[in-house]
């Protein structure tokens, strides 16, 4: 007999009883195809779950594990004919696990530094960003990077997923429409996004206001929780929704545009995580930046340039499977005239970044960003779209670390650039 759990009162069991094992998921879920092993598929996983949480299983490192390798790309939901929440129930299980086990200090310490005392504190990433901006511009990275000192104190991965970082700019409260104005929205930042991502959030904003939109950028807001949320930490992911809620209160009704659908998928799905329903209506209202766009404003390139190079449109999971905005974003991009879009030919795989997972699972997470770097090899194109600072980083280092001539960059730079709005 396993030992008792603490807290399985919590995890969701009647979702997992609607699992009837037929297997169609298997050949969607990006590990089970790497590995073969059942226990790395959804339905394998939910079998443990269900043992676990009966008691019937103890809570083992072995076990651990298999829960700790799922991407939470939620492939498996999209296939599965009884519709089984996969995502609620990885997320109740990893919740279960984090009450139970006694954490590493190793863990511990990339926990309360790195999550908790850089992704909740907009503040010191502001910091972190100018100080790595120095680190870039001084030269110091070249001779860091050559040093082998980053894979001494295992950085190297994490050191390798930094874009060149420009000059931060503090963000206003509100950037007025620059057209006749059409109406307002708000604007979810994210954490690693503001600092990292600049140019994308400011290129959405001129697209926004030349639509004659208004764009609120509430000064309150922080982190989504997603990542607190998919590592077990319920008591964290809710003290930023709280925090996120308040902050977008004085919005009234607005839309709320993200420009990283993993923020996106988190906050589409708050009312589930705080069931309220304050969390339920600003779920509501959340909306892709490039969906929002397709949808509201088509005739947007009638008199923008072409873009020449082929482009190829990355779908990353959280769009595609939470959100369910991948094909507005092809369709948006094949407005641009003279442009051949394409779709990579793994388009319906993950990538591998998933959260923090490239660093807790490098190893299947470098494996699962071949095969997409391959798939963007193998296209063609100059340049690739994805809707996701995560994913973007990510292949990013997979394509240099091929010496590959493609840029990875966000719709609203491309769109950016085609309308000219820059500077």
């Amino acid at each position: 007999m396993a030992e008792t759990l603490t807290t399985t009162d919590r995890f969701p069991l009647k979702d997992a009883d609607m699992c009837v094992q037929c297997g169609l998921c298997l050949p969607h879920c990006p590990t089970y195809r790497k590995t073969g092993d059942e226990n790395e598929s959804p339905r394998g996983r939910i079998a443990l779950m269900r043992a676990m949480i009966r008691n019937e299983l103890p809570l083992t490192p072995r076990l651990e594990s298999h829960l700790d390798r799922c991407l939470t790309c939620r492939n498996c939901e999209a296939a599965c004919p009884a519709q089984v929440p996969y995502g609620r129930l990885v997320d109740g299980a990893r919740a279960v696990v984090s009450a139970n086990r006694h954490a590493t200090w190793g863990r511990r310490i990339l926990w309360r530094w790195a999550v908790d005392g850089l992704l909740m504190r907009p503040d010191r990433l502001g910091r972190l960003g100018r100080l790595l901006r120095g680190y870039q511009q001084s030269g110091l990275q070249s001779i860091v990077r050559g040093s082998g000192l980053l894979r001494w104190l295992g950085l190297a991965a994490v050191e390798a997923q930094l874009p060149v970082i420009p000059k931060l700019k503090h963000y206003a409260a509100v950037y007025p429409a620059k057209q006749e104005a059409r109406g307002e929205v708000a604007l979810f930042l994210g954490c690693i996004a503001r600092t990292l991502d600049q140019p994308t959030i400011h290129a959405a904003i001129r697209i926004l206001n030349k639509l004659g939109y208004s764009v609120h950028v509430p000064p309150g807001q922080n982190c989504c929780g997603a990542i607190h949320q998919h590592a077990g930490d319920v008591p964290g992911a809710r003290r930023l929704i709280v925090q996120n809620l308040q902050a977008f209160t004085p919005t009234g009704d607005m839309p709320v545009i993200t420009l990283a659908s993993g923020c996106g998928a988190m906050l589409l799905e708050y009312g589930q995580h705080v069931p309220t329903r304050e969390a339920t209506d600003f779920g509501l209202r959340v909306d892709d930046f490039g969906a929002f766009i397709e949808d509201h404003h088509a005739a947007l390139f009638e008199d923008s340039a072409t873009f020449g190079d082929g482009v190829a449109v990355h779908e990353p999971c959280s769009l595609r499977n939470v959100m369910r905005s991948a094909k507005k974003t092809h369709r948006l991009l094949c407005r641009i005239s003279d442009t051949k879009v394409d779709t990579l030919s793994n388009h319906a795989n993950c990538c591998g970044a998933a959260g923090i997972y490239f660093l807790t699972q490098p190893a299947m997470s470098e494996q699962l960003r071949d095969d997409t770097v391959q798939a963007i090899q193998d296209s063609g194109c100059r340049t690739v779209v994805t809707s996701n600072i995560g994913c973007a980083l990510h292949l990013a280092a997979g394509i240099t670390s091929r010496h590959l001539d493609v840029e990875v960059v966000h719709p609203a730079i491309l769109i950016d650039r085609v309308l000219r709005l820059e500077g």
